[in-house]
């Protein structure tokens, strides 16, 4: 029995070093790393559309980002749906629409036809399934309008320029926008 025991126990410490020494640190990948290695030209590009969503800077503390919708009939667009990142419903949260902007923008750069992008939330928590009827819109930009405030928006590829964005972006927290 105690033999098991031991060859169990080997086992799983052989197993958690191999894993563990398979993965990533935290220090070799950056959201930049995964942006870059997840950029598509198509919006349709469903796993790599997630991933960019799941490795973008958090912008807007109080929420995450839970699920999105790809529109490409007409006019290719992403919603984004954020929702409370506790359980308690929440009344306010702080956003700045240039904050905002930013978010679009790098999501404009690493989608290459993505000509939309709305963002949706929800005072509380969702449950397994999109209801979108649940979400209010809060902010909506054109590819247009993005390069027009930000120029090239291949400044995101560079890894010093798309960091200084983001630390501009996260210090400009400020307005309120309260649920009604």
């Amino acid at each position: 029995m105690i033999k098991k025991l031991i060859i169990l126990i080997f086992i799983m410490i052989v197993g958690t070093a191999t894993i563990s020494g398979c993965l990533p640190s935290k220090d070799d990948v950056d959201g930049f790393t995964e942006m870059l290695k997840n950029k598509t030209e198509y919006i349709g590009d469903n796993s790599k559309v997630a991933a960019l969503l799941a490795t973008l800077p958090e912008l807007i503390p109080e929420f995450k980002q839970h699920f999105f919708s790809i529109k490409s009939e007409g006019i290719n667009g992403l919603t984004v749906f954020f929702e409370p990142a506790s359980l308690e419903k929440v009344t306010s949260f702080s956003y700045n629409p240039e904050v905002i902007q930013t978010y679009a923008a790098m999501l404009f750069a690493f989608i290459g036809n993505a000509e939309e992008i709305t963002f949706m939330v929800r005072d509380t928590a969702a449950t397994a399934e999109l209801v979108e009827s649940e979400y209010q819109q809060f902010a909506h930009f054109t590819r247009e309008e993005t390069v027009s405030k930000f120029g090239d928006l291949g400044q995101f590829f560079v890894k010093e320029k798309f960091n200084k964005l983001i630390e501009e972006a996260q210090n400009q927290m400020e307005s309120v926008f309260n649920f009604k």
